[in-house]
């Protein structure tokens, strides 16, 4: 049995990114990877299954980034601060990583592609910085309801920022928008 080069891998998936960050996930294909790689295209299959796996490994790493940036959100902070600062991390990078960040809900796997738990596993970790914070907000039996509606919120601002849909007829920019649509969803939790 052939032994692998860890370093190959390594750098597949570091131009895989390259080409995600610069050109978008859309431009991603095995023979662009290889070319750019200067090796045969056979051989990204010894290291990767096929592009799914090699997009699964890349969105891990932008799962993990956003773990990281929630985790740096000072505890001394109220829940609401500590919900708006999250909403707001996470905004931050889907500005500043947007080709990752909208990899991470465009493409598309084969639908018979099982997920990984681990993959689920770090999906559920992000939904968790917004969910512990509403915790002590709202009744137990009303908390998953109330998180993915301010996770679907945040998220949906984005989504529209990017799309440039909500910005064509008002002079709101994203963080005012944020600021404003997090302060009301409290609000009407409290009610």
């Amino acid at each position: 049995m052939r032994i692998k080069n860890p370093q190959l891998q390594s750098t597949l998936k570091v131009i895989a990114k390259t080409i995600v960050r610069e050109e978008g996930w859309n431009k991603l294909n095995v023979r662009n990877i290889t070319k750019l790689a200067n090796c045969a295209t056979g051989t990204f299959y010894g290291y990767f299954q096929d592009l799914n796996e090699l997009i699964l490994a890349i969105n891990k790493d932008s799962l993990e980034e956003l773990i990281k940036l929630f985790e740096t959100i000072d505890c001394e902070f109220e829940p609401e601060e500590r919900i708006g600062a999250i909403a707001e991390a996470y905004i931050n990078f889907s500005i500043e990583r947007h080709h990752e960040w909208s990899m991470l809900f465009e493409y598309k796997l084969d639908p018979d592609y099982p997920i990984p738990s681990w993959y689920q596993e770090l999906v559920t970790r992000v939904f968790s910085f917004i969910k512990n914070e509403v915790r002590s907000l709202v009744k137990e039996e009303c908390l998953d309801a109330y998180s993915s509606l301010l996770w679907s919120n945040v998220h949906g601002l984005a989504v529209l920022h990017h799309s440039r849909r909500i910005y064509k007829t008002t002079e709101i920019n994203i963080y005012e928008q944020l600021e404003f649509s997090v302060r009301n969803f409290l609000r009407g939790m409290e009610g």
